[in-house]
């Protein structure tokens, strides 16, 4: 016959084993879930980069063309007033001129 401390030893490592194995099934879980967290806020994150990257070419279109609109202006003024434009030019130059000069 078994010792009385046997039968409770036998119990209690097969309680141990029990519990290691719910431990284990809850750190899988877990992880499983961690995981589905990281891929939202992977998604999350390429739609924001995406929505970032479509408003800066909306923008950047804008600006580019608004910058066409002023280039042509300034253009056709100089084609219209040139002894202006190189009045202008000159006065731009000489500020330009001074501000390099005295670093």
């Amino acid at each position: 016959m078994a010792a009385p401390g046997t039968k409770a030893r036998a119990l209690t490592g097969k309680d141990l084993e029990n519990q290691i194995a719910e431990l284990r099934r809850e750190v899988a879980e877990i992880s499983e879930a961690l995981s589905g967290q990281g891929f939202h806020i992977l998604d999350s994150a390429r739609d924001t980069a995406s929505d970032v990257y479509d408003l800066i070419r909306t923008k950047g279109a804008r600006a580019a063309r608004l910058a066409g609109k002023q280039a042509h202006y300034v253009a056709d003024t100089a084609r219209e007033r040139p002894v202006t434009s190189v009045a202008i030019l000159v006065g731009i130059g000489l500020i330009i001129g001074g501000l390099l000069a005295r670093r």
